[in-house]
């Protein structure tokens, strides 16, 4: 959640609304700097691999759908309530949902991996 400040926003000359200066992927560059982007990329990682490791049934799609909600809601909650301080950006969201993506591969392979070691337990 970034503070809501003057050069908050590209030019700095927006106080309010949502920052859409980037909507695509981050560069490698941005994400090693270990700032906003990899943190914000980080967090999501958890709730990605947590949900591959869901077993399936009929709710599962819909617990994806409200994670691949969820970073909107948050951008959206800074923009509306005022109050707190922050600063909407797109660039939130995509990093977001990028960690999400992570960690559904990770959890996607670790259950994969988790499956065959049960079904294979003597196999090296």
């Amino acid at each position: 959640m970034t503070p809501l400040r003057e050069g908050a926003f590209e030019g700095g000359a927006q106080a309010e609304g949502c920052d859409f200066s980037r909507v695509g992927l981050a560069s490698l560059k941005d994400i090693l700097e270990l700032g906003d982007t990899f943190l914000n990329i980080l967090l999501f990682i958890p709730l990605g691999a947590a949900l591959a490791l869901l077993p399936r049934s009929r709710r599962k799609p819909w617990l994806m759908a409200g994670a691949l909600a969820l970073p909107i809601v948050i951008e959206t909650t800074q923009l509306i309530a005022t109050p707190l301080g922050r600063a909407c950006q797109s660039a939130d969201v995509v990093d977001n949902v990028s960690g999400l993506l992570i960690g559904f591969v990770i959890g996607s392979v670790a259950g994969f991996v988790m499956s065959r070691t049960r079904a294979n337990p003597g196999r090296r």
